[in-house]
């Protein structure tokens, strides 16, 4: 799965609209700017805060332990249906890698309530 697809999966499981934001491949995120409003990015991958209000928003559930980030549905009634086992990441070695691990279970975990859902995941 692309990154484009990802994180409009992701976004769509915690309900933002991203209607008038743009993507920017160079950058890896979502974009909106225009006369009335501030500059604004969207990149739950590497921001700490937008990785946090995606799992927030979507209820997921962060396990840590053992050199392990575990990022599961809290709504078990998207997933025991399926018997479907939670999205994790592996990281060892520096703190700055668990940080990084965590959001990308995070988002993994979002696009796939967002697919579970039956999106796309390219609505505008």
């Amino acid at each position: 799965m692309d990154e484009e697809r990802k994180f409009r999966l992701a976004a769509k499981a915690c309900g933002k609209d991203l209607t008038g934001w743009k993507w920017c491949d160079n950058d890896q995120r979502f974009e909106f700017d225009d006369d009335f409003i501030a500059f604004q990015s969207w990149n739950p991958r590497d921001d700490d805060g937008d990785s946090r209000r995606l799992q927030i928003d979507s209820g997921i559930d962060i396990h840590l332990g053992g050199g392990i980030v575990e990022a599961m549905d809290s709504w078990p009634s998207r997933w025991i249906e399926n018997g479907e086992r939670p999205h994790s990441v592996n990281f060892f070695g520096l703190p700055e890698d668990g940080y990084k691990a965590t959001r990308l279970a995070v988002l993994e975990c979002a696009a796939a309530i967002g697919e579970k859902s039956g999106l796309s995941g390219m609505e505008p």
